[in-house]
């Protein structure tokens, strides 16, 4: 841009076009995976004496614990995209008071798939699943069960409006879903071990509700999609496929049992909005099936889990460059960010912008959210070292 400096949406279609923008465009917030959790939140506001914006952050996710963060807050730190979220509807709430922060039991709740949810104590970081509905359960169960309706109308109650006030601040907006993604919820109706062994031992089990899952996502996108009117420049899926060391599953079961699935969903996303970019979540080692969701339709790859078997970020940034944009892999958040000193987060941030950001094609975020035991003085290098290498 020559003249005047680029709005945020304007910085963010550049990277997401694979054109260098002014600076590399920022992301804190702006998904379900590239948060911050209320605890490192709160600390960092302390540090920066900033608490004043936020007395009392609000959480726009519950299991991970993510801080909300307010307008005053996203503009002190830079961030140039802006999350647009569905409500969420209200849980059944079966254990703890959740009202009273000194009640000592665990908090447990059930979410509207009938998954059950808890975190140990007030003290628990996070809330893991603790009951699966759906655990003894047949093929028929995958067929019969009830599924929540993606497009009821209480997820777009406030939709309009945050996508009119993200516009009007020249935000890039991010466009988020519904709910996980179809496989991992299968693992989470009937069971995790039980859902990778039926992958090859009872298909039509899994596939059944793979099945219905992207039908809900579909309801929600095609609603979602319509009030975005051509406004969002991504959207938001995910589905975890990797560990620390390789695929859930092997590449063949991924292309003929969940690629068909991911194929018919980013397909529909882009009959609704043929502009909008496809932003997939997969942590771990993932390498191995990048050209498969690239030929299924991903444009973006988060959250670039370089510290994974195969996934070195100079390799993926040569290999893959040209066709996925990386939002992620700003800094190793397994070791650097919560265990480092300032000065090896700051180097790790110059590294990785060196590797990733040239000839765009890259957004700034941590691998994945910024965990609670992330010292808010690794915080401040993090954003010291993007404003100095442009970003930020």
């Amino acid at each position: 841009m020559t003249g005047r400096t680029a709005t945020s949406a304007e910085r963010l279609q550049a990277a997401l076009s694979h054109r260098e923008p002014d600076r590399i465009p920022l992301d804190i917030g702006g998904t379900r995976m590239s948060g911050i959790h209320r605890a490192a939140y709160r600390r960092y506001l302390d540090r920066a004496g900033l608490s004043g914006l936020d007395p009392d952050p609000a959480l726009s996710d519950r299991n991970q614990q993510l801080a909300r963060l307010p307008e005053p807050v996203l503009r002190h730190l830079g961030v140039d995209v802006r999350g647009i979220f569905p409500v969420a509807r209200p849980v059944v709430e079966t254990g703890g008071d959740a009202g009273d922060p000194a009640d000592p039991r665990d908090e447990s709740f059930r979410d509207e798939w009938g998954i059950g949810w808890r975190r140990p104590g007030r003290e628990g970081f996070y809330f893991d699943v603790d009951a699966c509905p759906y655990a003894d359960t047949g093929p028929e169960a995958a067929r019969s069960a009830p599924v929540p309706d993606g497009g009821a109308p209480f997820r777009f109650a406030r939709m309009a409006e945050d996508l009119d006030r993200a516009n009007g601040l020249e935000a890039g907006l991010v466009l988020n879903g519904f709910c996980s993604g179809a496989l991992e919820l299968v693992t989470r109706l009937i069971g995790y071990e039980d859902a990778l062994v039926d992958l090859v031992t009872d298909p039509d089990r899994v596939g059944g509700w793979l099945d219905r899952i992207v039908e809900a996502k579909m309801q929600y996108w095609e609603k979602a999609l319509r009030l975005s009117a051509g406004r969002a420049a991504v959207a938001v899926e995910v589905d975890d496929l990797g560990t620390q060391q390789g695929l859930l599953m092997s590449r063949e079961l991924y292309r003929s049992v969940l690629m068909p699935r991911h194929r018919r969903l980013f397909s529909f996303i882009r009959q609704c909005d043929p502009g909008v970019r496809i932003f997939f979540h997969t942590c771990g080692s993932v390498r191995e099936v990048l050209p498969d969701l690239i030929d299924a339709g991903v444009d973006i790859l988060n959250p670039v889990q370089t510290s994974a078997a195969g996934m070195d970020p100079a390799a993926l940034k040569r290999e893959f460059g040209r066709d996925l944009v990386f939002w992620g892999g700003g800094v190793d958040t397994q070791r650097i960010l919560p265990f480092g000193t300032p000065g090896e987060v700051r180097e790790d941030v110059r590294r990785r912008i060196d590797l990733l950001a040239p000839g765009g094609g890259f957004v700034f975020a941590t691998i994945h959210n910024i965990q609670p035991d992330v010292p808010p003085e690794n915080l401040e290098a993090l954003l010291d070292a993007l404003r100095m290498s442009g970003a930020g």
